[in-house]
């Protein structure tokens, strides 16, 4: 016997006026409308067939791919957008790199285009193809962002973009050792004052080798190859 409003940031109803009893509504019969009976079967029936409602969806993301409730939520609450990420998780993508992917890059390209997600030339195919190079360790999270502009571009596949632009990460040792070898050489004060304690020097020296490998080292095998010259430099 009261009037309620919506409110959509705490997802829940208030009270916004108050009726003392049903009268006061002033609801009265229409002759011209018999009383309508609906079965609990047919509302059952009609349940049914809902499709998974928001919340239902955000919450099982949550569950079964341990997405945060942020990233369920852009997912989830656009029909298009879940069908897309649904679809390549069913093909083999692991939903939490396929979640990075469009939530990170491919929103930016649909916004700063005409192109919608159903019509990008990026079907689900295709950046599951580009997950599984990532975790192949043919490129890097840092070289994926130029594949996938590539990719949203040209219609090309990530191993067509990776081979035409020579874009294969660098995990061979001797190479990234000579640009360790090389970036330890030229910057022998900060050297000095990372062996003094400075630990979080170790980013600027992870960042210089992998621009002298124009970012396709490895950085696992950046990172070891870095710690083992250190500890040289120690003895």
């Amino acid at each position: 016997q009261e009037t309620r409003g919506w409110d959509e940031d705490k997802k829940i109803t208030f009270s916004q006026r108050i009726k003392e009893d049903a009268h006061d509504y002033r609801y009265f019969p229409d002759p011209d409308l018999p009383d309508l009976f609906i079965e609990t079967e047919q509302i059952e029936a009609i349940r049914a067939t809902l499709p998974e409602l928001a919340d239902t969806k955000i919450a099982r993301y949550q569950s079964d791919f341990s997405l945060s409730p942020y990233d369920a939520s852009l997912l989830a609450e656009d029909k298009p957008i879940y069908q897309y990420f649904e679809q390549a998780v069913s093909l083999g993508g692991k939903p939490k790199a396929i979640a990075n992917l469009l939530l990170n890059n491919i929103f930016k390209l649909l916004n700063d285009s005409d192109h919608s997600i159903s019509t990008m030339p990026i079907p689900p195919e295709n950046l599951v193809g580009l997950t599984e190079q990532i975790a192949q360790g043919t490129i890097n999270n840092n070289i994926a962002k130029q594949v996938v502009v590539e990719m949203f571009g040209t219609g090309e596949t990530a191993p067509t973009v990776i081979e035409r632009l020579g874009l294969a990460q660098i995990s061979d040792d001797s190479v990234i050792k000579e640009a360790v070898s090389k970036v330890i050489e030229e910057n022998p004060d900060k050297v000095a004052a990372y062996l003094g304690g400075r630990d979080k020097l170790k980013g600027f020296f992870v960042g210089q080798v992998m621009q002298a490998t124009r970012g396709k080292a490895n950085p696992a095998v950046v990172n070891q190859l870095l710690d083992e010259a250190f500890k040289s430099l120690q003895l």
